[in-house]
């Protein structure tokens, strides 16, 4: 009989395929199921709660779950790039979907540059407002204070 030119997929990669997919769904959609009053009130950010500052994410999951619900301008106060993030899984979550049918999907220069470009945006987003909160912090709190009252908080540093 006639073999076709399309590989026949194993149920484990077909699987496999299929976790991106349902991850940023879990991810895109999280914030039409569960409100940002209902997460934990502290932070879950290691380093956070270890040295008292914001890392370069910090914000990142409670904007995620204002962005379903519209509130773009107090996700975009959390993190300057949980929308441009958004967008661009958005964009991720599309292509792996249109590939599963179509496999040059979302493949034209247009497309890839968009991506390229987006990603970009967020990395410079990302890092941009992480200066600007360490600005801010220090401007407040002077570094050599910080570092004198970080050293001598046994809490934060049972190891020193």
């Amino acid at each position: 009989m006639g073999t076709s030119n399309q590989p026949r997929y194993k149920l484990g990669q077909w699987v496999f395929e299929l976790i991106p997919i349902f991850v940023l769904m879990g991810i895109l959609f999280a914030g039409i199921f569960i409100s940002s009053d209902e997460l934990p009130s502290k932070t879950l950010c290691l380093a956070k709660q270890m040295l008292g500052i914001d890392c370069p994410g910090c914000g990142m999951s409670r904007a995620f779950l204002l962005i379903p619900r519209g509130e773009l301008l107090h996700a975009l106060h959390l993190n300057a790039a949980s929308v441009a993030l958004y967008l661009l899984f958005i964009i991720m979550l599309a292509t792996l979907i249109g590939r599963r049918f179509q496999k040059n999907f979302f493949s034209s220069p247009f497309w890839s540059q968009t991506r390229f470009y987006l990603a970009q945006l967020v990395i410079f987003l990302l890092i941009g407002h992480w200066i600007a909160k360490l600005y801010l912090f220090f401007s407040v709190n002077p570094i050599g204070e910080y570092l004198k009252n970080l050293t001598q908080d046994h809490s934060l540093w049972p190891f020193l």
